[in-house]
């Protein structure tokens, strides 16, 4: 009798976590740091009240994306109009806010604020870091391992919309860019000298510097402006960390920090106002990047061989992302321009024949990027829409813009977990079920 009350237990369990679902999202563009998710079973239909497991009043607006781990949502925020920065921890069951902690003090940015770098977390720790330069690691239970305020060993944080590059975790290290212009440095801080752009390296355990490679670029004025992340790119055999912007794509060794290679898709003109908004995309065996200000379309380079140059692999004319960083997803590149009647395009990335386009219902811009997940497409403007698309060679429209998310200046882009769609207005974080 005890044998088979074991075996029908032992059944019981082995349906249950089958059916349980399974999957972090611990970078801001997800595990494999490109948009995607395996995520399956999430629902595309629902609204402020419907399929809402709950909802989260926060402390103010941001549009870091969340990360996940466990039963941990970890988000990055404002708070006090503005002029406090906070680490927020939530309970992904119930939405209950765990804990809150003040990492810092904000200051204004044109369109933006400090908290817009979304966290980091290894499963163990996480990492947040601001505008400011504030960055800090803490435990699950909201206690802060280290803090470091970075502008008082590498200068001031200055790009012209508030910095807004999140924090990389790979290869042991904690990856920080930043690029910026030089001029504005020191008209932010007059007297500043340490004006360098640099891709900086910490020990996730101390936060110590591990190495700092300057970054130097021809680029003028505007242009040096990068609001991308860093990226994790295997390259000749080597891991590397890939960082775009200031009319460079660069590509450095995670273990040293020596430069693998560069690209350099300025050198034909110098445009002094070609800040970089997006960050590339790595999708299958190519680094994607839009042209700056979505000038241009886009364009794909081949990471080379050891010793070698890059070379372009295709180019697309025509519209392209401004701030929209583009999707990988089961083999498929997704573009969305972000303009007010958006596109959404699917594209080849080994060859950039395009499958498909779709104008997308809406007049809003469009400022986070597109997630991919259980063979669905979700896109959300700044009122707060969501159009989703099946994922695939062959164009399917699941819904346009039927649902609404009843908020204005929704940026962060939609997080899937364990089961559960996260989606972040400026006042509120819905976990999204079926």
């Amino acid at each position: 009798m005890k044998f088979r009350l074991c075996v029908m237990l032992a059944i019981l369990v082995s349906i249950t976590c089958g059916l349980a679902p399974g999957g972090d999202w611990t970078h801001w563009r997800g595990p494999a740091y490109n948009g995607a998710s395996n995520e399956t079973n999430l629902p595309d239909d629902w609204s402020t009240t419907k399929n809402v497991t709950w909802s989260t009043d926060l402390p103010g607006p941001s549009s870091a994306t969340p990360v996940v781990s466990g039963k941990h949502i970890f988000l990055s925020s404002t708070a006090n109009d503005l002029k406090e920065l906070r680490a927020v921890c939530i309970e992904a069951d119930t939405g209950k806010v765990l804990w809150s902690k003040s990492l810092g003090t904000g200051r204004k940015a044109m369109r933006n604020n400090m908290a817009t770098p979304s966290p980091v977390t290894d499963g163990k720790t996480v990492y947040f870091l601001y505008g400011t330069g504030d960055i800090a690691a803490l435990d699950f239970q909201g206690k802060v391992v280290w803090s470091r305020k970075l502008e008082k060993e590498y200068g001031r944080f200055a790009v012209k919309f508030g910095y807004s590059s999140s924090p990389l975790l790979y290869e042991g290290k904690l990856f920080v860019s930043l690029l910026r212009e030089p001029a504005r440095v020191r008209k932010e801080a007059p007297g500043e000298t340490r004006t360098e752009s640099y891709l900086i390296a910490l020990d996730p355990a101390s936060g110590k510097e591990i190495w700092k490679q300057i970054r130097h670029t021809p680029a003028k004025e505007e242009a040096f402006d990068t609001y991308g992340s860093p990226l994790p790119c295997e390259t000749g055999g080597s891991k590397g960390v890939i960082v775009a912007g200031g009319d460079l794509i660069t590509c450095s060794d995670a273990a040293g920090g020596k430069e693998l290679w560069r690209y350099d898709y300025g050198k034909d003109a110098r445009e002094t106002r070609w800040r970089l908004i997006p960050s590339v995309t790595v999708a299958g065996g190519v680094v994607v990047l839009p042209w700056p200000r979505g000038s241009d379309g886009l364009f794909a380079i081949t990471p080379p061989k050891t010793g070698g140059k890059p070379a372009v692999a295709w180019t697309i004319k025509g519209s392209a992302p401004d701030v929209c960083t583009s999707l990988y997803y089961k083999g498929l590149l997704y573009v969305l321009d972000g303009k007010r009647k958006a596109t959404l395009s699917c594209v080849d990335p080994k060859s950039g024949n395009v499958h498909w386009k779709q104008k997308l219902t809406g007049k809003p811009i469009w400022r986070a990027s597109p997630t991919g997940a259980d063979n669905k497409i979700y896109c959300m403007n700044m009122a707060g829409e969501v159009s989703i698309l099946a994922a695939g060679t062959d164009l399917k429209v699941i819904s346009d813009g039927k649902i609404n998310m009843g908020a204005s200046g929704c940026m962060s882009t939609i997080a899937p977990a364990n089961g559960s769609l996260l989606i972040r207005t400026p006042k509120k974080l819905y976990c999204i079920r079926k």
